[in-house]
């Protein structure tokens, strides 16, 4: 995109809160978007905490799912027949989820997956889903319970039936983010140092085929907020309020790792250039991060 980004997409923003999570459909012509506000189209137009818009002409669309509480995480599944929410609401898309729900993209409309998530009070801020899409992983703040298990800040559940797996790590404090690979692995950043298995530092890898830690082990030195992985998931970028990472190296709220040995790559963003990174994206050819 060239000349003023207004001219190209404009939603004339959103009022009564602020945006969390936004999700690009996969033709680029509707972008879902998520977060704390009541109404959006310079407050022409009602809608709690979760809106679309046409990107070609910035209006809203008629997609109205109307959360009762923050949402702060969105995902489309592959064939973009689900939109994955997760957040602080206690319903959405006219059931009562908590937290959690699986929605018609176009309808709004809540599917019958319930989640089951408990605990006081329970926030969703990370969903992912597996390559095969069969496998949903959620991550947050508070939660106790999920599917039916106990499981602390992070949890895998059946797709279909919202049942807990056997995969549980049992973490010690809050999950932020969420990176599935296409090699069968999953990252998983937060707040947190250890687990019911060994010490996870702020971000640890899983290998799906046996649920076990794999090697990749950075030691950011705070909270990891955001991931994203290159198209061959070779590297790993992450952003969110550390200074520090593999117990020595300065890397300012910005850096990127080498997948298979978790030693952190010479990509330094100078300080002066960064604040904490909540949220990243990169393009198709991974020539832009944003």
């Amino acid at each position: 995109v060239t000349g003023d980004p207004a001219s190209v997409f404009n939603t004339h923003g959103v009022v009564g809160g602020r945006v969390y999570s936004i999700e690009l459909s996969n033709d680029g012509e509707t972008l879902y978007v998520g977060g704390s506000f009541t109404e959006v189209d310079d407050g022409g137009t009602l809608r709690n905490r979760i809106a679309a818009f046409d990107t070609t002409t910035g209006e809203p669309t008629s997609f109205d799912p109307n959360a009762d509480g923050d949402v702060r995480t969105l995902k489309l599944n592959g064939d973009e027949s689900l939109l994955y929410v997760g957040g602080a609401f206690g319903s959405v898309g006219g059931q009562g989820w908590d937290q959690f729900a699986a929605i018609d993209p176009v309808t709004g409309l809540a599917t019958s997956l319930d989640a089951q998530i408990l605990g006081d009070p329970e926030t969703v801020l990370a969903i992912e889903l597996s390559g095969d899409e069969s496998s949903i992983y959620i991550g947050g703040e508070s939660f106790t319970a999920v599917g039916g298990q106990p499981r602390q800040y992070f949890a895998e559940i059946d797709a279909d039936s919202g049942v807990a797996t056997s995969l549980d790590f049992d973490l010690d404090g809050g999950v932020q983010t969420i990176s599935a690979a296409g090699d069968g692995k999953i990252f998983v950043g937060g707040a947190f140092v250890s687990s019911n298995r060994t010490t996870t530092g702020k971000l640890f890898s899983i290998d799906l085929s046996d649920n076990a830690l794999t090697s990749f082990a950075p030691v950011p030195n705070n909270t990891v907020r955001a991931l994203a992985l290159s198209s061959d998931d070779s590297l790993l970028y992450a952003g969110g309020d550390f200074t520090d990472v593999n117990s020595g190296t300065t890397r300012n709220y910005l850096a990127v790792f080498d997948t298979s040995t978790g030693d952190a790559t010479d990509f330094a963003p100078s300080e002066s250039d960064m604040t904490t990174a909540y949220t990243l994206t990169l393009a198709p050819e991974d020539d832009e991060l944003y």
